[in-house]
C-alpha cells in the first residue's frame, strides 16, 4: 500500500511520514520490524499483558557458553520490570492533577519512547 502511494505521487521525500493507525488486533511490534525501511510511523495499542524483551546486556570478557539471545523481561502490566526512565517531567494541570511523562528507550530500539501518565491526586483548592 505504501509503495503504491509513493508510485502514484501521493507522497514524496519532503512530506511527513505516513501515519498508520491500528487497533490491538494487529501486532504493532511485528509491523514496526517489517515496515522499518518505509517512510511510515505506526500508532497502535498493545495489550496490557504484553511482554517484551529489553536489549541483551553486553557479554562479559572471557565468559563461556552460548551468548544470551534476549535481555530481561519487560512486562507492560508489571511496573517492577520497567527500566528506569531517561527523563521524568511532572507538570500540574489547570485542574490540580499531576501529569507526568517518562521518557526512555523501548526494548530493542534506539528511538526515544514516551509514555504519559496522569496521576489523579487532587489537591485541596484552599
Amino acid at each position: 500500500m505504501v509503495g503504491r502511494l509513493i508510485l502514484a505521487g501521493h507522497w514524496c521525500d519532503r512530506d511527513p511520514a505516513i501515519l498508520i493507525v491500528t487497533d490491538a488486533g494487529y501486532d504493532i511490534t511485528r509491523l514496526a520490524f517489517v515496515l522499518d525501511d518505509l517512510p511510515v510511523e505506526l500508532l497502535g495499542r498493545l495489550r496490557s499483558d504484553r511482554v517484551l524483551r529489553l536489549p541483551k546486556p553486553p557479554r562479559r570478557p572471557g565468559a563461556g557458553g552460548r551468548p544470551r539471545k534476549h535481555g530481561p523481561e519487560f512486562a507492560l502490566n508489571k511496573p517492577a520490570t520497567w527500566p528506569e526512565p531517561a527523563q521524568v517531567t511532572i507538570t500540574v494541570t489547570p485542574r490540580d492533577h499531576a501529569a507526568g511523562r517518562r521518557t526512555g528507550a523501548p526494548p530493542g530500539h534506539g528511538s526515544p519512547h514516551r509514555t504519559s501518565e496522569v496521576q489523579a491526586q487532587l489537591q485541596s483548592p484552599c
